[in-house]
């Protein structure tokens, strides 16, 4: 849930998700939950989780504190909720754009709980498929085999569809992993060698660094998912990608 990722905007209700081998097995959880104040919603429509709320207030409560949704631990929400909410923690940008549309739907639905959690279905739709397309841990590990950095890249920013990652202690290196749908690996080494050029004319660009394969680009694939990397030396006072 919101609470889940520091900085967010988020209601003081914390969520909690929890994955079982079945729902019937879950069915002995109701009554321990119940008798801690727990209200189970028997009437959910959505028949593929379990759904408790504490602190009802048409059932006695003060307040809704706690949320606890179970599935069973193969049902791809659990995957989306852990995905959303990592890639928030992330990607600030991308959280202050949430926080700022969930305080413009509390606004717009004080008193309608379900308007305000359906306007939000097509943002979140949007992160989780920037998040299918963003490199891996084994991505990062390939690539930083390639140039033997010194550290595991850090993740700095997005700019026209390229992913930055700073990739070593000084943070001169730059990372930078190009996704294959946005550029094939012959267009970036086009576009690479063409700086490495303008850097040996002393003109003011990033200079790419090769491989110790000695290659300018590498193509990095994992899991059916491929990407570019490249490495650049960043010239004092300029960004990367000025």
């Amino acid at each position: 849930g919101s609470t889940a990722i520091p900085g967010l905007l988020a209601k003081p209700i914390i969520d909690l998700i929890v994955g079982v081998e079945s729902l019937e097995v879950a069915q002995k959880f109701i009554e321990p939950l119940e008798r801690i104040g727990y209200s189970y919603w028997r009437n959910n429509p959505n028949r593929s989780h379990f759904y408790f709320v504490k602190g009802l207030p048409q059932e006695g409560g003060a307040g809704r504190t706690h949320h606890i949704h179970i599935y069973e631990k193969t049902h791809e929400e659990i995957k989306n909720r852990i995905v959303f909410r990592d890639y928030l923690r992330a990607h600030p940008e991308s959280q202050k754009d949430y926080s700022e549309l969930k305080g413009q739907l509390a606004d717009k639905f004080p008193n309608n709980r379900e308007a305000y959690t359906n306007e939000k279905t097509d943002f979140i739709k949007s992160i989780l498929k920037l998040a299918e397309q963003e490199p891996s841990i084994e991505h990062l590990a390939l690539a930083q085999s390639h140039w033997d950095l010194t550290r595991s890249p850090i993740f700095h920013r997005y700019l026209a569809n390229h992913i930055y990652f700073t990739a070593n202690l000084l943070e001169e290196l730059v990372l930078r992993l190009t996704p294959a749908h946005h550029r094939n690996t012959s267009e970036v080494l086009a576009e690479v060698s063409f700086m490495n050029y303008l850097a040996k004319q002393d003109f003011p660009v990033a200079t790419p660094m090769t491989s110790k394969n000695g290659f300018l680009a590498e193509e990095i694939n994992f899991d059916n998912k491929r990407f570019t990397a490249t490495v650049f030396k960043k010239i004092e006072g300029v960004r990367t990608t000025d």
